[in-house]
């Protein structure tokens, strides 16, 4: 089916579509939602992933899990879950050791100099989140399983990361995953239930 303005059926497509062209026209929605479907099943087959490896970690730090249940006891509503900072550290603890993608990839938009080397617009650059969740430059005792190191102190920064921009199992900007909410969400009420 042929669609305005060269649509191509994604939501990043409308959104183009409309920033460039201004009111949408009417067009058919069925990819739209073609691609909600598809962004759904892949948040719960990425979720079920990472409930894989929390669930190992807690199992391997039984202290954690202790402390985790005592956070959880006698907090009542979904709202109230997603706000538990042990909670929401276990699950970044565990994104950042062990993250779902194991790489971003982005095409330079301009050319640029990054560590020390050139490299020319329109060329691929790969970033491992693997191993930029494990450098001690921004993590001390990267290896470790420390999800307190997410909780913040007075001044309102994480305790012991040095540099947050390392963690990132979604991405970011404006290609980052559209199904972030959603996961997180998801992983953290059903680990309140677990």
């Amino acid at each position: 089916m042929l669609l305005p303005w060269g649509y191509d059926g994604t939501v990043v497509g409308v959104r183009s579509s409309i920033a460039k062209h201004g009111k949408r026209k009417t067009y058919d929605t069925m990819p739209v939602c073609e691609d909600r479907k598809s962004t759904t099943s892949k948040v719960q087959r990425m979720t079920a992933y990472t409930m894989q490896w929390v669930l190992y970690l807690l199992a391997q730090h039984p202290q954690v899990q202790d402390r985790l249940y005592e956070e959880l006891k006698g907090v009542q509503g979904a709202h109230n879950v997603t706000q538990l900072p042990l909670l929401k550290g276990v699950m970044r603890e565990a994104l950042r050791l062990y993250p779902v993608a194991p790489f971003l990839t982005r095409f330079l938009p301009q050319d640029c100099v990054l560590g020390g080397y050139n490299i020319s617009s329109g060329q691929l650059v790969v970033m491992s989140l693997y191993t930029s969740g494990r450098e001690g430059k921004h993590f001390p005792e990267p290896d470790e399983f420390q999800p307190e190191r997410w909780c913040r102190s007075e001044a309102g920064t994480y305790r012991a990361v040095w540099t947050p921009h390392a963690y990132l199992p979604f991405a970011m900007g404006a290609r980052s995953c559209v199904g972030r909410k959603i996961a997180e969400t998801q992983i953290l009420l059903t680990l309140a239930e677990v």
